[in-house]
């Protein structure tokens, strides 16, 4: 599953994240596309914390582009 995320901070329900994974054995990516806020230290906090399934979360971070037309 792969989840863009740009200035999510206050959207990012980790627990819920969390427990998904746990439940689902799903792969998770997280694309943060150069955002502003703490996404970015919230979703690398959600992955240092997440021990059980920190095999299958990861994180990418760019820095934001516009779309090629």
């Amino acid at each position: 599953i792969i989840i863009p995320c740009y200035n999510d901070e206050k959207k990012l329900l980790t627990s819920e994240i969390v427990d998904f994974v746990k439940l689902s054995n799903a792969n998770i990516i997280f694309v943060n596309d150069g955002s502003t806020d703490n996404t970015l230290e919230k979703l690398a906090g959600l992955i240092s914390r997440s021990l059980i399934c920190q095999s299958r979360i990861s994180l990418l971070s760019k820095i934001n582009q516009a779309i090629n037309v």
